[in-house]
């Protein structure tokens, strides 16, 4: 099973549904067989929550898709599966598939119409997992194709997307030289240009955004005498954005278009000559030489932006700019989930600290994954002193490693724990509130449960792997494939592979 990269775990019980119970005062485990495990074409794919998983395999002289231990319904001269493959929630599965020189779709198991090419990105679902659109090539055209069903043809789409609530699809289409948006069919204004990938609902899915482009023909001279003139000409680029169908003030550029989480305001970054200025709201605030991580607050009261100056950098947070330093991290700037408090990574003269609502901490020779925890009282992130890595927990330094876990720490969602991974020598461990857990040879996937009294991590000793919860070892497997995962039952669960088979593994609900 040299596909396997995930953990891996050891065991070896026949039969298709398994029963077994932890140590004493633990949770018994469910096992379902689902199906052989293939030797896939490219990799293997996962849902979100890590709880499906699919790949392309051989099947007779075309390839198939198989997923969650079984191979699906048709056999194609290809497919390809990165784009998206699961819808959010898991339950939906879409793919590209090639016949001869046509091109089609399949979302859960049914073939779409055929197309002379489908994009190689695009292939999007709505985020309630109901819809699912896409871009495809008919003869020299494109057109977008909702829910099956396609619409006008083009000489170019861009790719589409939806609103929040899934009840909207949108796009940017050429006609003719020009570029304009598409909401649900209906054209909006032509413009010169529409900027790529800035076309944007707000939170609350009513209202549309993007970054329109106006070109201007200047005329001027070279060079004159008496003999000789010759006049020549050039294009001006002018960009603005438009809001709900209104065009605002042009700029020379415009990123980082963005809508406040409740909807009501919008922000972007908008660059004049050699200076740049965010916009909020329609008002430009101060120049700089260069801005960056622009966010509203969760509130949508706030607005926080780096800015450099010079050869100084600073953060800007209600138009009050803050105290300089050589650098700001990249996209390290967040606010806490209240919008009360806002942090940010920062160097100086060499080494790197964190910075709390104004407030340098101790530096070190690296800082990262800065988190506020959910009730916004709490901060965490890692840091590196030469050679060992630790985690600062509200400014107090736990104790140091040989490193720390990618992705860690992360607080429990009542704010009360925070965990983090660990390496030890050549063994891996998990910390949480400071207290080291059982040494493995890989730690994987980290959650805690909804209610926080529970902490579950993939683990492997070893050749073999297992499902650690609550520091007791679950059932050993050849590999775990995808998860851990809590349910809405209080349950974890997890897809494990022993002998070359598939199983859904899942605890009883915990108390």
């Amino acid at each position: 099973m040299k596909q396997l990269k995930r953990i891996v775990l050891a065991g070896v019980i026949a039969g298709a549904v398994l029963l077994m119970t932890c140590s004493r005062g633990g949770p018994n485990y469910h096992a379902t067989f689902l199906g052989p495990v293939p030797t896939p074409i490219g990799e293997f794919i996962h849902s979100h929550d890590g709880l499906h998983m699919a790949c392309a395999v051989q099947s007779g002289a075309g390839q198939s898709v198989w997923l969650d231990g079984k191979v699906q319904p048709g056999s194609y001269d290809s497919v390809r599966l990165d784009s998206p493959g699961f819808s959010p929630d898991g339950s939906r599965f879409c793919y590209v598939a090639w016949k001869g020189d046509k091109s089609l779709v399949v979302v859960d198991g049914r073939s779409g119409p055929e197309y002379d090419g489908v994009a190689k990105v695009g292939l999007v679902f709505s985020p309630d997992s109901r819809r699912v659109a896409y871009r495809a090539k008919k003869g020299s055209k494109w057109l977008a194709v909702v829910d099956s069903q396609p619409g006008p043809e083009y000489d170019d789409v861009d790719d589409p997307v939806f609103s929040p609530d899934g009840q909207h699809a949108a796009y940017t289409a050429t006609k003719n030289g020009k570029q304009f948006v598409v909401v649900d069919g209906e054209s909006g204004a032509k413009h010169d240009g529409v900027a790529r990938g800035s076309l944007v609902f707000s939170p609350d899915s009513k209202r549309v955004a993007y970054v329109a482009r106006r070109e201007e023909t200047a005329f001027y001279l070279p060079f004159f005498n008496s003999m000789h003139f010759e006049i020549r000409s050039t294009s001006i680029e002018h960009q603005f954005v438009v809001v709900d169908g209104r065009p605002g003030p042009e700029y020379s550029g415009i990123t980082g278009l963005v809508f406040s989480p409740d909807s009501r305001r919008v922000a972007y970054t908008a660059g004049k000559g050699d200076k740049a200025q965010v916009v909020v709201d329609s008002q430009p605030g101060p120049k700089h030489s260069g801005i960056g991580g622009l966010v509203f607050s969760p509130d949508s009261r706030r607005v926080a932006y780096g800015a450099k100056d010079g050869q100084k950098c600073l953060v800007v947070v209600d138009s009050q700019p803050g105290p300089e330093y050589d650098a700001i991290g990249e996209s390290s700037l967040v606010f806490s989930p209240d919008g009360k408090r806002v942090a940010y990574a920062a160097a100086k003269g060499g080494k790197q600290l964190v910075v709390v609502d104004g407030q340098p901490g101790p530096e070190y020779d690296g800082v990262g994954g800065l988190v506020f925890s959910p009730d916004g009282r709490r901060v965490a992130y890692s840091a590196t002193q030469g050679k060992k890595g630790l985690v600062v927990v509200d400014s107090q330094p736990g104790p140091e490693y040989d490193g720390i876990g990618v992705g860690t720490p992360v607080f429990s969602p009542d704010s009360r724990r925070v965990a983090h991974a660990a390496q030890k020598g050549d063994k891996k461990l998990l910390v949480v509130n400071g207290q080291p857990g059982p040494e493995y040879d890989g730690i994987g996937r980290l959650v805690f449960s909804p209610d926080s009294r529970h902490v579950a991590y993939g683990a492997q000793k070893g050749k073999n792997g297992l499902v650690v919860m609550d520091g007791r070892r679950g059932p050993m497997y050849d590999a775990i494939l995808g998860g851990p995962s809590f349910r809405d039952d209080g349950s974890l669960e997890w897809l494990g592979a022993r002998n070359d088979s598939l199983y859904r593994v899942r605890s009883s609900p915990l108390r």
